[in-house]
């Protein structure tokens, strides 16, 4: 039986019925695993032989008539920084190798809990901290589609996992796209909730507790069924531990009754014609669903940009940086390493010769670095809870209404060249404005890239934008994905949009 294109909710359906066996369908996918990871290097800390062992349990349950919970022997993976016995979670750092757990995380045991099979955990970027996954405990993970590409990142590994069917369902953490990008790039469709609902617990999380812009948890599927179910899982772990409410049900929500606007570009960051061409095709699709919709207009994208920047760098970057010790920050992040730690006056001068040398790009994100200290943090936290009013007063005002949905790119261009992070960054608010607004936001696949949308390179000396232009001149093929975002606490409005757009595998 073919089990590739059989997203985590059809699989659950198979194994409920006897259809397959726990065993039979691990073992494929470890099968799967092992023919495609040596050229992906997706899945870096394999856990095979246990994995078989539950799925044996699972299957021993089944024939005495009893389910071990909601995904009983389903093989799933997870993202590296995830706590799961016996393996380290290293966040790509050496000085964490030998850092074991001795007790799994509350979003791992949950799933385990309801009779997940983990096959092993995947790969993220150094500190989990740039759109590629890349770091010297494990190496770099190649896209699927061209090795030149990366995966995305910091959730790289656990995006090319679901994209190339490789593995059902996953879990990562999103403090700036860090689900959504890989989602996106490789295919797959991804959430993260509302900022606030499923805290990142990981062993980072009393550091970035202290950000104003703050980590959560999301998981990566192929379709919105499979994302609603692993939210119901983690939101009853995480009920257990503060007040969040259970997340709505969005197969009943009728999109005809939907209001949607949509943006394409930002103004920061010039979008490259395929991403373009995805959302303008997206806005279609809605229409021709009898979705309302109509253009929309976000408010001053460039203060969320200096929110989210100043926050991930308050006291030079310390709650961010701290843990690599005496670790040699990658290559993608070693300038904003020495930049994060360099006196207030350096950085100035920098940013003068940036702009002189027509670097405006660069120089426009190095004025927010490290400007905020720890004393500020308050008054940051109050900035950025005003500008997610400012977010919702806009949406409130367009001209069909108070939108429930806004729609727009995940990223400036398909995919990242390997290494491109470094001279590109976020390439504008794409994917960190709902950060810093804290609203659910989710990726649905909405098409590939075509050659004849791939236009020639304009001429300029802007680093950043002729990288971004590299990136897209290279990507005939490359998955594109629609964003879509909803008011706090309306995770079943993307997920209904999620399940209207997103071509599954």
């Amino acid at each position: 039986m073919e089990f590739k294109n059989k997203s985590a909710v059809e699989l659950i359906g198979l194994l409920s019925c006897g259809e397959v066996s726990s065993v039979e369908l691990t073992k494929y996918f470890i099968e799967q695993m092992k023919q495609q990871d040596t050229n992906l290097n997706a899945l870096v800390v394999p856990t095979f032989e246990r994995a078989l062992k539950q799925a044996s349990l699972a299957d021993e349950a089944y024939k005495q008539g009893n389910r071990l919970g909601l995904l009983h022997g389903l093989p799933i993976t997870v993202k590296e920084c995830f706590d799961l016995i016996d393996t380290p979670s290293t966040f790509g750092l050496l000085n964490r190798c030998d850092n074991y757990p001795d007790r799994n995380d509350i979003y791992v045991q949950s799933l385990l809990d309801e009779g997940a099979v983990v096959l092993g955990k995947s790969n993220v970027s150094q500190l989990l901290s740039f759109t590629e996954s890349d770091n010297p405990v494990y190496g770099r993970t190649n896209h699927a589609h061209n090795k030149a590409f990366s995966c995305g990142g910091s959730s790289g590994g656990e995006g090319v996992l679901i994209g190339q069917g490789l593995s059902p369902l996953g879990i990562g953490t999103d403090i700036g796209g860090s689900v959504r990008i890989p989602a996106a790039v490789n295919g797959a469709c991804g959430i993260k909730p509302t900022m606030g609902t499923l805290k990142d617990c990981t062993r980072f999380s009393p550091i970035q507790d202290k950000l104003p812009v703050a980590s959560c948890v999301g998981p990566i599927a192929q379709d919105a069924a499979s994302l609603k179910l692993a939210l119901d899982i983690m939101q009853r772990a995480a009920s257990r531990r503060w007040d969040v409410a259970p997340f709505k049900n969005f197969e009943n929500l009728d999109l005809a009754s939907l209001k949607v606007g949509f943006y394409i570009d930002d103004g920061l960051f010039p979008v490259s014609n395929p991403v373009r061409q995805a959302i303008v095709k997206t806005i279609d699709k809605l229409k021709a669903l009898n979705v309302s919709v109509t253009e929309f207009y976000p408010p001053n994208l460039n203060k969320a940009e200096s929110i989210f920047y100043r926050s991930i760098s308050i006291n030079n970057g310390e709650y961010i940086l701290g843990p690599l010790d005496k670790d040699k920050p990658v290559m993608q992040i070693s300038k904003l390493v020495m930049l994060m730690k360099a006196p207030a006056f350096i950085r100035k001068v920098l940013q003068k010769l940036l702009m002189l040398c027509g670097q405006k790009q660069q120089a426009r994100i190095m004025q927010y670095l490290a400007e905020t200290t720890l004393l500020q943090r308050d008054a940051l936290e109050q900035e950025r809870k005003a500008y997610s009013e400012e977010y919702i007063a806009a949406m409130d005002k367009s001209p069909i209404g108070k939108l429930d949905a806004v729609i727009h790119p995940i990223s400036a261009v398909p995919a990242y060249l390997h290494g491109a992070f470094e001279k590109m960054g976020l390439a504008g608010t794409f994917s960190l404005v709902h950060n810093v607004t804290g609203f659910p936001a989710g990726v649905a696949n909405v098409g590939n890239v075509n050659k004849k949308d791939i236009q020639a390179n304009t001429v300029g000396i802007d680093l950043a934008i002729l990288t971004a232009q590299k990136c897209v001149a290279q990507s005939e093929g490359m998955p594109l994905s629609a964003q879509i975002a909803a008011r706090p606490n309306q995770e079943d409005v993307v997920l209904a949009l999620i399940d209207a757009l997103h071509n599954k595998l």
